[in-house]
């Protein structure tokens, strides 16, 4: 299953503390995927988010904190890895680099 990159939601940004990142819907969504989005800095740091997919065919949003990314993510880029696991236990993984404006 090939999984679309991630994109920053701009239309909330100012509205929260966090950055909004929805991962696109991909091909053949089932109830009960579970989906983790984990945010990769080159220092090695990350941060992990884990769904249960309850409406297939919606984006996924992830909320990331400001203040982490601001103190991890100084040169406002990201890595973003996006895996869906089903309950058969297939998986896929997709990669991708955001650039920030925090």
């Amino acid at each position: 299953m090939p999984l679309s990159p991630p994109v920053i939601n701009e239309n909330a940004r100012s509205l929260s503390d966090s950055t909004q990142i929805e991962v696109p819907s991909y091909l053949n969504v089932s109830i009960g995927d579970v989906v983790k989005f984990e945010v990769v800095i080159s220092t090695g740091e990350r941060s992990e988010h884990t769904i249960n997919v309850t409406q297939p065919g919606q984006p996924m949003t992830f909320e990331v904190p400001n203040d982490w990314l601001r103190k991890n993510a100084p040169n406002a880029q990201i890595n973003t890895r996006v895996t869906v696991t089903r309950p058969s236990g297939n998986f896929a993984v997709g990669e991708s680099t955001l650039d920030l404006k925090i």
